[in-house]
This record gives C-alpha cells, sequence and structure tokens, in this order.
C-alpha cells in the first residue's frame, strides 16, 4: 500500500468577505515521486503551498504532512521540509553566508554547512562561496535559492515555479537533479509550474481550478482522458468538461508511479547562461547609511537651521541728513555725527543699508524685492530727539512725530523679518542710551523696564537653541521609523516568507529587529551628541541623562511604531506614506517648526 507524504482532505480556506480561495479541495502526494501542481495564477496554488507548509491554517478539512498536522507540529518537521518561493527570496549577503544563515535555522553545525556547501556548489556549478549574491546572474541565483531549499536533505522539497523566467538549457538540467533526487534518495517533490509540457516527466500531476483539484493522476492517463498527445490541449480538455459539467471534480483510481524516465545519475547544470548582472543593496553599506546620513542632517542643521541670516537689504530714506558720503552700504561716520547717522550705525553687521533719494524709490526697492524692507526717518530727526528725550514729559507733539522713524517690512518672509525687526529694535536701544549719555540723561530711564532670564539664566537662548534640541527627538524618530520599511522590502523580496518557512516566528524576527535596530539607534544617538558638543561647542546645563534618555525612547517607540507599520501594510509604497505621515504629525505638533 502507498504511503503519502502530504495529504489534503475537503481543505477550504477564505480570505476577504469570504470568497473561497481553497473550496472543498483534495490532494494526494505518494512518497517518493514528483508531483506537478498546474493552474491558472490565482487559482490558490501559493495558498495551498502555504497551508502545506503550516504557515497558513485551513478554515475547514484535513491536512497532512509527513503524517503529521503541518500548523501544530511545523516546528517538528523544519528541518525535514525544504521549500524553494517563487521569487529568488535571498538576503543580500555572500553565498556562504546565506547557507550559514539556514542551515542553523535547520540544525545543521557549522562543520555539516560547510561541508554541504560545498557538495551543492560542485553539483549546481555555483560560484564561489564568498561571493554576494547581488552580484550573480538570474539563473545563478535560482541555483542558490535551490541550493538553500536543499541544504539539510529535505524529505518534503516544495518548489513554488522554480524554472520561472529560466533559459531552457538550465531548467532542464534542474529538473535533471531533482529527478535525480527522488530517483537515489526517495525525496518527495510538489512542483508548481506554468510550463506544461515539462510536466511530462512527473510522476503525478494535479490540475487546479477555482480553487478545487479538479484531476490528478500520472500524465498518460491525463494524455487519454483528455484525447491529446499533447498535454496542454488534453489538460484544456479536462478544465473545458469540467467547466460543463458544473465543477464536479474527477475521482480517479490511485495508480502507480511511473519512474521510467532515466534519470539515473545527477548531472551538472549548464553553465553558458547569460548573467544578468543587477546589484542590490548591501546590508553594510545600509548600515553605513544609517549611522551616517543622521551625522550629515546634525552638520547641516547647525550650519543652516537657526542661524541669524545675513546679507538682507534694507533700503533707507533719511531726510535729515546724508550719513553715506559715497559708501552705498554703510553709514560713514568719521565726518558726520547726525543722530540719524548714529543710529542707522547701530544697526547690526547682518543688515545691509541702503540709501534712496525719496520715499517712493524706497518703497519701489521692497515691492521689486531687491530689499526686506525700508527705513524713512524724517527731517530735523536730529533736533526733535533730543527735545523727545531731554524735555520728557515737556516735549510738543511735533517732536514727538519728527522723532518717530518709519519701518516698512516685507512680512511675507515672518522667520526673517523677526530678525531684521530685532536687529533694528536692538541697534535703536543702543542708539537711546548713547543719547542719553550725551545730553546727561540717566540711561536707565530709557531703557524698557523689562529683564529676561536676569535671575534664573543669564544666557541669552538663540533660535538655535530653543531648535537643535528638539530636532535631535525628531532626528531620532525619523531615521528610526525606517526600519518598518526594511520589513516591508523583506516581505516583497519573500526572504520573510521564505524565513518563515525555515521554523522562525514572526515574533522573533520582530524582537530581531527591535533589537538590532535599538543597538543602531543608540551609536546614532551618540553620533549626534558627540558632533554637537565637540565640534559646535554645546553643552547641557542640566542632566546629561536625561537628555539621553529622552532621546533613546523616542528612538525605541519610532522602532516600535515602525514595526506596526511594517506589520500592518504589506507594499513599500503604503509604509512609506504612513511614516511620513506620521513624522510630519511629530514635526508639526511637537513645535519644533516654531523657531519662536
Amino acid at each position: 500500500m502507498a504511503s503519502y507524504s502530504v495529504c489534503v482532505s475537503s481543505g477550504c480556506k477564505s480570505y476577504h468577505a469570504g470568497v473561497p480561495i481553497l473550496a472543498n479541495l483534495y490532494m494526494q502526494v505518494e512518497t517518493g515521486t514528483i508531483y506537478g501542481l498546474l493552474g491558472a495564477s490565482g487559482c490558490g496554488k501559493t495558498t495551498l503551498l502555504n497551508c502545506i507548509l503550516g504557515q497558513k491554517r485551513l478554515d475547514s478539512g484535513y491536512i497532512s504532512v509527513l503524517g503529521r498536522d503541518p500548523v501544530k507540529c511545523m516546528d517538528d518537521m523544519v528541518t525535514s521540509i525544504g521549500h524553494m518561493p517563487q521569487d529568488i527570496a535571498l538576503y543580500p549577503l555572500k553565498i556562504f553566508e546565506i547557507f550559514e544563515y539556514f542551515g542553523k535555522l535547520m540544525g545543521l553545525s557549522k562543520h555539516e554547512i560547510l561541508a554541504r556547501g560545498e557538495e551543492l556548489r560542485n553539483i549546481l556549478k555555483l560560484e564561489d562561496l564568498h561571493s554576494y549574491v547581488q552580484t550573480l546572474s538570474g539563473g545563478q541565483k535560482r541555483r542558490v535559492s535551490l541550493a538553500v531549499a536543499l541544504l539539510h536533505h529535505p524529505k518534503l522539497l516544495i518548489l513554488d515555479e522554480p524554472t520561472t523566467g529560466v533559459d531552457p538549457l538550465l531548467r532542464e538540467s534542474i529538473w535533471q537533479y531533482i529527478a535525480g533526487l527522488v530517483f537515489k534518495m526517495g525525496t518527495t517533490v510538489i512542483v508548481t509550474t506554468h510550463y506544461t509540457e515539462e510536466c511530462r516527466k512527473f510522476d503525478k500531476i494535479g490540475i487546479m481550478r477555482r480553487g478545487r483539484i479538479i484531476a490528478e493522476d500520472n500524465p498518460r492517463h491525463l494524455l487519454e482522458l483528455g484525447g491529446s498527445l499533447i498535454l496542454e490541449d488534453a489538460l484544456k480538455s479536462i478544465c473545458k468538461k469540467d467547466e460543463e459539467d458544473g465543477n464536479d471534480a474527477y475521482d480517479f483510481l490511485s495508480t502507480k508511479t511511473i519512474s521510467n524516465y532515466q534519470y539515473c545519475e545527477i548531472e551538472p547544470l549548464q553553465e553558458d547562461i547569460k548573467q544578468l548582472s543587477f546589484r542590490v543593496r548591501q546590508y553594510d553599506s545600509y548600515l553605513a547609511l544609517v549611522l551616517l546620513l543622521p551625522a550629515m542632517n546634525t552638520v547641516i542643521v547647525y550650519y543652516t537651521m537657526g542661524r541669524v541670516p545675513f546679507g538682507k537689504v534694507v533700503s533707507v530714506f533719511n531726510e535729515n541728513a546724508d550719513c553715506f558720503g559715497g559708501n552705498t552700504n554703510f553709514p560713514h561716520m568719521e565726518v558726520n555725527t547726525s543722530l540719524s547717522c548714529l543710529f542707522l550705525k547701530e544697526i547690526g553687521p547682518n543688515i545691509i543699508l541702503q540709501p534712496q533719494f525719496s520715499r517712493n524709490s524706497a518703497k519701489a526697492t521692497v515691492e521689486s524685492g531687491s530689499a526686506i524692507g525700508f527705513i524713512h526717518i524724517p527731517a530735523n530727526f536730529t533736533r526733535h530727539t533730543i527735545n523727545r528725550y531731554a524735555l520728557a514729559r515737556f516735549a510738543l507733539g511735533q517732536d514727538l512725530d519728527q522723532s518717530t522713524v518709519h519701518v516698512s517690512l516685507d512680512m511675507s518672509d515672518s522667520i526673517t523679518i523677526s530678525y531684521v525687526y530685532s536687529d533694528i529694535l536692538k541697534g535703536y536701544l543702543r542708539f537711546v542710551e548713547n543719547l542719553a549719555s550725551r545730553i546727561g540723561i540717566d540711561p536707565r530711564t530709557v531703557e524698557i523696564p523689562l529683564k529676561y532670564n536676569a535671575k534664573l539664566d543669564s544666557h541669552e537662548f538663540t533660535s538655535q537653541d530653543h531648535f537643535l534640541p528638539s530636532n535631535i527627538v525628531s532626528t531620532c524618530f525619523l531615521f528610526s521609523l525606517i526600519c518598518g520599511l526594511s520589513l516591508t522590502l523583506e516581505k516583497e523580496a519573500g526572504t520573510l516568507e521564505r524565513t518563515l518557512a525555515s521554523g522562525v516566528k514572526i515574533r522573533h524576527v520582530r524582537m530581531s529587529y527591535f533589537i538590532s535596530e535599538s543597538a543602531t539607534s543608540l551609536i546614532q544617538i551618540v553620533l549626534m551628541f558627540a558632533i554637537r558638543f565637540l565640534t559646535a561647542g554645546y553643552n547641557i546645563t542640566g542632566s546629561f541623562f536625561l537628555c539621553f534618555s529622552i532621546a533613546f525612547l523616542t528612538s525605541l517607540a519610532s522602532i516600535g511604531c515602525g514595526l506596526l507599520l511594517g506589520t500592518i501594510f504589506s507594499k513599500r509604497f503604503d509604509v512609506t506614506m504612513a511614516s511620513v505621515f506620521a513624522v510630519l504629525m511629530i514635526v508639526q505638533t511637537s513645535g519644533e517648526c516654531s523657531n519662536r
């Protein structure tokens, strides 16, 4: 009596809105045979393989793999199953590093991995084991993927589209090798493929349609049933009959396996395959970028954000005196002691003052964008300003009006204008204090009677003092959030599925991401603090441990958020958009965008 490596009875599986993917499916795979699973895309082949691998659970029905329930016992059976997914699903590492990774998951010792890797290299004609996978051609990558599935001598080998896009010569060689495993070692092989005619060499073929196996028999009987000498035409005939009969599955008698195809020796694969060299990101370069980018961001932000703007042009229409004396960019004070000139002299060096000959021309420079604002000083400013402060409450209204400086600024750039406004205001206050000393008045009488941070902190805080601490936190959040995209890229590449098929639990994958990203974040934070303290000369007046802890805890929260996004979404675009939204919300609500 034949033994079966895989049995599925009344298997049903549904996903969205109850749409059935597997519908009352029956399947029997005899031990030591090659079973071909044929069907159009979307018929449920990959879902069925995932159920066999224990990655998905049937909604109803029974499934047995090597005599056991794959969902409950996969941890015990994982070393007996080899899986080659449809995608390449290989990490961008060296070949021997990939062998070590999957070999250790399968419980092989380092010596066994090296010995088996060298054996497979000779059999499959792989490149040097120290070669990076991303430097290999498409055909070589598929050989490496097959080698991973064969590394631990599995009893059950599951191959999902193993020859898709492969050169015909290479395809023939792959089947020669697989057939040799069946012939010499009794391996059971389940294959999904779109190449119908190559299934003639299989021991049994299952035709899958609309989530059911509508026919399951050896190729010879299927040809007879379909009434054709061409297997593809016979299968079309069977599918057409299934359609006419209202999707009733066929019941075929058990048949003996046919191993008359002379495989005999395991033949090496062909080498004359045109190489397609395309590079992918390497982990060492990724790590370098993850550490370098925050450091670069720290330097760029320090030299660009929150710094006092300079070189801003302000036009001056001075009816009181010619303060420039031919120098169009700075008041000429050697021969002119007019109070209007003394005032302009006190305006900080970050502003370029350009004289104009009328109020309209000064206004025109602002409207044309060549100046950010203009200052209008009235005639007789000197005499009326002296009266304003010398006579104090006895000063006339004319003195008050004619001693007033009119400043008009382009408010469309509010951040830059805030600096220009501050420079002009501070310049005027310095001018008034000097004037009070000249006319014999105590300078304190003209000071604004408000002292900020006089007792708590004597340091005059700048916009950078406000911006840079919050920038550390937002930078930590941004770069730690990338782990969600990394997890999604691993999903798309198929490496996550392959790792899970090797017996690793998804919680272990998430924990490994959390630990590795936490260590990376720790190094990032150290670099950011070091750059700010060593190159920028910043220091912390409070608790350094508290500052460091806030940054690190922010990174941990961001890692958790990234893993959540990577778990929820399966496409990199979705994760990217969700991450951008999260960063925008953090930046906009944290107050970092407000520099005042």
